[in-house]
């Protein structure tokens, strides 16, 4: 049973739960009539998946460009330093290119270039990276890096780095504390 049928279907058993013959009321009926608005634009269209898949070409197409132009900036900042880790050249070249593909977002948004559904996905998809790539990915890397100068093996500096990320992610509150939550 699709959402359309439940609505349909409660709507039919509250008139006649009411005992006046009607099927439903004024409210219930605007209800009804959202919901089939919203399911008439979720039914599946072959001109609306071809427009999702352009809309998708061209977010990609940009993110690409934008990780392009954020490589050879980072090579040219530090051409002459001796910053040679291209992971750390990677995780900046994808920061930065979700950050602009983020503001892209919001200025197809303004100019109503993409179709509505593409843009949310897209925006879902650029929050979530961004989140796992600031709060998971380079603080670990960070950690790593930091214990790899340490430590003689690799397998030593991965269980390190993990050791101290788990530390600091959990210096914030990883529960357990006394439920003292109130702090001013």
């Amino acid at each position: 049973m699709d959402l359309y049928e439940e609505v349909v279907t409660y709507n039919a058993s509250v008139g006649m739960a009411a005992g006046n013959g009607t099927t439903a009321s004024s409210g219930e009926v605007a209800i009804g009539l959202a919901m089939e608005k919203a399911l008439e634009e979720m039914i599946y269209y072959p001109a609306h998946s071809s427009r999702i898949f352009m809309d998708a070409l061209l977010v990609g197409v940009t993110l690409a460009c934008f990780f392009a132009f954020a490589w050879l900036f980072f090579k040219r900042i530090f051409e002459d330093y001796e910053v040679r880790n291209v992971a750390g050249q990677a995780l900046f070249s994808l920061v930065f290119a979700l950050s602009c593909n983020m503001f892209e977002l919001i200025i197809f948004e303004i100019l109503d270039i993409l179709d509505r559904n593409s843009r949310w996905w897209n925006w879902k998809i650029d929050l979530y990276v961004m989140m796992a790539l600031l709060i998971v990915i380079i603080p670990f890397y960070m950690a790593y890096l930091f214990l790899s100068n340490y430590t003689q093996y690799e397998s030593q500096t991965m269980a390190l780095s993990t050791m101290l990320y788990g530390l600091l992610d959990c210096e914030g509150g990883c529960g357990g504390g006394d439920g003292d939550d109130n702090r001013a």
